[in-house]
This record gives C-alpha cells, sequence and structure tokens, in this order.
C-alpha cells in the first residue's frame, strides 16, 4: 500500500487536484484568496486584467502591467494623445531567435486547445552576458534567469522554427518577451502559472491601452528574491475512507483551501491520525519552505547566522568553509587606544557549537580564499601550523552578550568625549531586548521580529534553540550555499 505522501506524487492525484481546482477557479473556499497551485497547473486567461483574479498584491498587479507596457514603449514617453510611444527601431536591434527544447515538450492547457511548449534563445547569453551566467544558465537557469520561455501552440498549426523575438530585463528577477508568432485565431488567450519559486504569464493577441499587439507576450519574474503574499493552495479531503487512494473520492468531497484554512479545518475535524501526520508532514514542508525562501532572500543575514548558530560537523565545516563568515571583534574598552569605533563582525568566531581543533584554527588564522581578489582575506595572521595533536588546542569562541556589553561601554565614552562632533549620534544597545528570552515564535512572529530588528534575531540565542535549531538542517545550509555560489 502505498503511503499517503506517495499518493499524492501520482498522476491519478494530480489530474483529480488540477480537476477541483480548475472547478474552484484557483481560489480557497473558505477565505477566497488565490495563490500558488503547482508546478504542473497552467490557469487559462482572456485578459490581461483577469490576473487581479489571481494576484492580488498590488505591488506584483504594477510590475506585471508596467512590464507589458515597457516591452512595446520607450518608458515615459507618450504623444499628444497620451498613448505610449512605440520605438520601432529598438524593436529591431534587441531581436533574437528562439527554438524549441524539445520537440515532444508539450503541456495541454485543460479547458483550451493550446499546447504549452518550452522554448530557448539560442543567442540570448551572447547579447546579455552582464546579468546572465552561461554555465549556470546552461545547466538550468540562475536566480536572476530562466532558461526557458514559453509559447502557446495549437495541434493542427505547423510550427516554424527559428522564431524571431525579444527579450527585456525588467528588474535583476524580471523579463518580458514577444514572439512573432501569428495564430489563425485572433482571439486573445493565455495562461497564468504560479509556483513557489516564480510567476509566468503568456498571452497571445493581447490587447494593451487600446494597442492590439498580434504576437506572443511572456512575462517571467522570479520569487526568490522577492516577498510577496502569496498563499499555497492545497485540495482537501472532507472526510476519508478506509482502503481508499487519495483520488478515488467523488468530487464533492474535495475542496481548495489555502494553507491556513487547510490547518484551521485537519484541527477542528480531529482528521484520523494516519492523515493528519501526512498533512502534518506537508505542512512542515511548506514551513520549512517558507524559512527556507526567507532566508535566501535575505542571503546575507543568512550566511552570517548559519556561521554563528549551526552545528557543523567537522567535515561539514571544511567542505563549505568558504561560504561561511569568519568573524572578528573590533572594539576597545578605552577610547584613547583607537581613533574610530569599529563595529563587531559577527561570524564562525561566535559559534559555540564548534570544536576548535588546531587545524580549524589554523584555517581561521589564515583566512577565506576570495575567488574574485585572487588573495586570502580574513585575520591577517597569514598561514600558520598546526600540530596533529588538537585536544589541548580548543579555540573558545567570542562571547556575543560580552561583545554587545563592551561595544555600548565604548559608544558611551566616545559620545560624552566627542558628542560635539558627532553628526550621527551611535546607537546603544539594549543588552535586555537582544538577548531576553524568546519562546517558540512561528514564521509571521519571526517575520515580524526580523523586520522590526534584525540584529535581534542574528545574536539572539533562545530564537535559534527555541525556533529556528528545529528547522534549520544540513539540506537548508546546502540551499544556501547554493546560492552564494551564484552571486
Amino acid at each position: 500500500m502505498m503511503s499517503y505522501k506517495e499518493q499524492l506524487e501520482t498522476s491519478e492525484w494530480k489530474e483529480k487536484r488540477n480537476a477541483i481546482l480548475q472547478r474552484d477557479k484557483y481560489h480557497c473556499q473558505h477565505c477566497n484568496k488565490s495563490g500558488i497551485c503547482g508546478d504542473d497547473i497552467f490557469i487559462p486567461l482572456r485578459t490581461l486584467d483577469d490576473i487581479r483574479n489571481y494576484i492580488t498584491d498590488k505591488e506584483l498587479q504594477k510590475l506585471v502591467y508596467d512590464s507589458f507596457f515597457h516591452l512595446n514603449c520607450v518608458p515615459g514617453t507618450y504623444d499628444s494623445y497620451g498613448r505610449p510611444i512605440i520605438d520601432e527601431k529598438k524593436l529591431e536591434t534587441e531581436k533574437t531567435f528562439f527554438y524549441p527544447n524539445t520537440v515532444d515538450n508539450k503541456t495541454q492547457i485543460k479547458g483550451t486547445d493550446f499546447n504549452v511548449i518550452l522554448i530557448n534563445s539560442n543567442n540570448w547569453l551572447q547579447k546579455h552576458p552582464s546579468w546572465t551566467n552561461p554555465l549556470l544558465y546552461n545547466l538550468g537557469g540562475t536566480i536572476l534567469n530562466h532558461a526557458e520561455d514559453y509559447i502557446l501552440w495549437k495541434n493542427e498549426e505547423k510550427s516554424s522554427f527559428p522564431i524571431s523575438g525579444r527579450k527585456i530585463l525588467i528588474n535583476p528577477y524580471s523579463y518580458i518577451c514577444s514572439y512573432e508568432v501569428k495564430h489563425k485565431d485572433k482571439q486573445p488567450s493565455g495562461f497564468l502559472k504560479m509556483t513557489t519559486t516564480a510567476i509566468h504569464i503568456l498571452f497571445n493577441n493581447i490587447c494593451i491601452d487600446d494597442d492590439y499587439i498580434e504576437d506572443s507576450t511572456y512575462f517571467y519574474t522570479n520569487l526568490c528574491k522577492q516577498e510577496y503574499d502569496m498563499p499555497i493552495l492545497h485540495v482537501h479531503h472532507k472526510s476519508y475512507k478506509e482502503n481508499h487512494l487519495a483520488w478515488e473520492y467523488e468530487n464533492s468531497n474535495l475542496i481548495t483551501l489555502c494553507e491556513d484554512c487547510h490547518q484551521k479545518e485537519h484541527y477542528q475535524n480531529h482528521i484520523s491520525k494516519t492523515h493528519t501526520n501526512s498533512i502534518n508532514a506537508n505542512n512542515r514542508s511548506s514551513i520549512y519552505q517558507k524559512y527556507l525562501t526567507f532566508f535566501l532572500n535575505n542571503i546575507d543575514f543568512a550566511q552570517i547566522y548559519l556561521s554563528i548558530h549551526y552545528p557543523f560537523s567537522y567535515q561539514f565545516l571544511i567542505n563549505n568553509w568558504h561560504y561561511l563568515k569568519l568573524g572578528d571583534a573590533h572594539y576597545s574598552v578605552f577610547m584613547s587606544d583607537i581613533d574610530t569605533l569599529y563595529r563587531p563582525k559577527l561570524g564562525l568566531a561566535f559559534n559555540k557549537n564548534i570544536r576548535w581543533n588546531s587545524k580549524l584554527r589554523a584555517k581561521f588564522d589564515y583566512g577565506l580564499w576570495n575567488p574574485f581578489l585572487g588573495v586570502y582575506e580574513g585575520t591577517d595572521h597569514g598561514q600558520t601550523e598546526h600540530d596533529e595533536i588538537d585536544f589541548e588546542d580548543i579555540m573558545i569562541p567570542l562571547d556575543l552578550k560580552r561583545e554587545f556589553e563592551t561595544l555600548d561601554h565604548c559608544i558611551f565614552f566616545e559620545m560624552a568625549y566627542l558628542w560635539q562632533e558627532l553628526d550621527d549620534m551611535p546607537v546603544l544597545y539594549s543588552e535586555q531586548n537582544l538577548f531576553e528570552e524568546i519562546p517558540f515564535l512561528n514564521f509571521e512572529e519571526l517575520k515580524d521580529k526580523f523586520k522590526d530588528s534584525p540584529l535581534k534575531v542574528l545574536v539572539n540565542g533562545s530564537i535559534w534553540e527555541n525556533t529556528l535549531k528545529h528547522i534549520i538542517d544540513e539540506k537548508f545550509c546546502i540551499a544556501i550555499f547554493e546560492k552564494l555560489k551564484t552571486i
């Protein structure tokens, strides 16, 4: 018998799930929120305004609409009637050519007679090297780019390649394309695809501000670096029957719910333990993804956070040494010792979970290799020798609380001594506020704390112990390191 999790991976369940999502118009049936549906979901659209039914975030709506206008007009230029001016010369110079990724790679959009085809540009890399890493692009894309774009094609129509088109960067994480694809059917048609990593919108024969564009237009934005309110949708079983597989239920027994409503439904109706465990596993996976996205969106903070808190094994630490922050203390108790007050550079030096043997101490003294400058940089001690007997050679980590106590002490004397010469008064840190005992935080509470005081989230040990220690694992760290590789 398949586990419940395995059942949710089958084509039978995905077909059933897609039918329910389509029936419920991709909205939660309790709170009416729309949201992310999955990698295999293509929502049919008739006009660009239809996206307002599925994308409610105003900033994201503006990004989409501005991108479609930007594609065909010179930004900020209008004729005497107030219509955007199309730059025909610019259209011509930006053209590139697109080819199908694979001949058989087609996905039928339910409710239409269109197939989705993946295509690649053959000269996009050459034309736009500044924001595309060629190696990573060919391996499947980068955080800034998307290796494959979409077009719509009818079964009875013959496809002729290459297709001429344009691809324009809107911001570091978004672009828009226009392909010279002419269909016999002049009716507008398109789709919206929302996943946890990206949003895709494609239209044929779109009407924008009374201008009819008889082409195929495709918009893409990567969500990994942007925070939008995009709830995840689930298809919920109202009740369960013995010996029934996930898809072996009447449609009337299935309903679309957002993540929050789904959890409430299971809690209020005391769903059987077997299925609750499965749902909890799915919820844990979803919560894990939220935290991972949050850390990826704040990659500098994530790098320092892992360096301070994660209990690395020796081998894992050695293998990923170059992605961690060393950390150092930059304070002086007596202001006469220095001319300027330096903030601490937090990192591995404060990690109490690491046993500092002589080899690690030698690496720390030597510093980190900077591949861009071609030099080692760090503590400036130079390469040091280490011996194999390391049980007596333990590096005692710096104490975070004492670090901020001393920093406050320095700032106090600096303010008293130099206050007349200071334009911006230095900030004193409240130790009680930074290091207070904090119980378990849910994701939204952690985000709020980070927004108010990222330093508090970074240095507070109880946030690690009570909340993030249960989320962050080696897989989580590796995802952060993979992101750092691309930067």
